[in-house]
């Protein structure tokens, strides 16, 4: 299929707005690329965004912020100390877990839309 481009030799219809200004409307030409995949693919593609890891990694990593920040400037009781402790740890953990598990997710992605367009010649 030919890629077909606008041409701007055809001069830009202008528009009156019913005063005395005019607005010129100007094109900008667009190449739209189609590929075929299978339901498969799709399915695929569609679990890898709709996962929840990134989200679950934001909540996390923002717990962890939350509760190092006080940790490190205030005093804190014993007790206190103890749960700030704890929960910094846990999110920590959990925040890097999410990551590491979002990261492989979208690197799949990634490498599922190159072999789908792998499949295609040189547009």
């Amino acid at each position: 299929m030919p890629n077909k481009k606008s041409s701007n030799s055809e001069p830009s219809p202008n528009i009156s707005t019913g005063d005395s200004t005019t607005v010129q409307l100007i094109e900008h030409g667009r190449d739209i690329h189609m590929y075929r995949i299978t339901d498969v693919e799709l399915d695929v593609l569609k679990s890898n965004y709709e996962s929840s890891s990134f989200s679950f990694w934001q909540l996390c990593l923002g717990i962890f912020i939350g509760f190092l920040i006080p940790l490190l400037t205030l005093q804190l009781s014993d007790r206190v100390c103890a749960i700030f402790v704890a929960v910094t740890f846990a999110s920590g953990l959990l925040a890097l877990s999410f990551g590491i598990k979002w990261g492989k997710e979208k690197a799949e992605a990634k490498r599922h839309i190159k072999q789908i367009k792998e499949r295609f010649p040189s547009i």
